[in-house]
């Protein structure tokens, strides 16, 4: 399955403005539904205020299921949001619109959970796009993603954002969905390949070292900045 470019721009541009717009929202997530005639978009909110940074602190594991655990404060931010979305989601998809789910950082963690449980309650959504998205959960966990929506999922990780790769592999944490590298010369790489990625690494952090004005490891996070790459394509 290849994403429609228009699609993956409408989404991006979703998932910024769920920064300054909600549809629903709790202490812990919110949510911002996006509905034309053509389609509709469902975007969670990154990490913005001081709630959304301690939800990513808390990186110890929740069971979800036998052999599943994910990162609890990620869970618990979902499970605030959980039924009204699934009310909201089953009037817009029973209305025979296409229906994509987004969302940005924590807002990718928190699609990424929607996603599961809206393909394990039998809901077709059209397509799952999430950008500069930490990881989740487990090995189980990933592989109940893949066998459930696994091509329909698009996980966008901008040159050398650092957050794609916490919470930790070595914790246990792995990631699903069809890898899309925006490296940091202007391609677009499905699925690179890990000395591409050491190879790019390297360029950013000699950049950074000789302008001594950036750092990509963070520079490169910003919805906007996956915006103007996606918006492109």
């Amino acid at each position: 399955m290849t994403p429609d470019p228009s699609i993956v721009a409408a989404c991006a541009l979703a998932a910024e403005r769920a920064y300054s717009c909600a549809t629903l929202q709790t202490p812990l997530a919110h949510a911002l539904l996006l509905e034309s005639d053509e389609r509709c978009i469902l975007a969670f909110r990154g990490t913005k205020e001081i709630e959304d940074w301690i939800t990513d602190a808390r990186f110890w594991r929740i069971t979800t299921a036998p052999g599943q655990w994910v990162h609890t404060g990620f869970w618990d931010a979902w499970q605030s949001l959980k039924w009204a979305v699934l009310e909201m989601a089953e009037k817009s998809i029973l209305a025979g619109k296409p229906f994509f789910v987004t969302g940005h950082s924590l807002g990718g963690a928190l699609a990424v959970l929607c996603a599961n449980e809206l393909a394990g309650s039998g809901f077709k959504f059209a397509a799952l796009h999430t950008f500069g998205q930490p990881r989740v959960g487990n090995s189980g966990f990933a592989a109940q993603c893949r066998q459930r929506f696994g091509d329909r999922h698009f996980r966008y990780v901008n040159a050398a954002d650092i957050v794609p790769r916490m919470a930790g592999w070595l914790l246990g944490y792995r990631h699903s969905g069809n890898f899309i590298f925006l490296d940091p010369f202007g391609g677009t790489d499905l699925k690179p390949h890990l000395l591409w990625l050491a190879a790019c690494d390297m360029f950013d952090l000699a950049r950074d070292w000789e302008t001594k004005k950036r750092l990509a490891l963070l520079a490169d996070h910003p919805i906007a900045n996956y915006r103007n790459r996606l918006i492109l394509l």
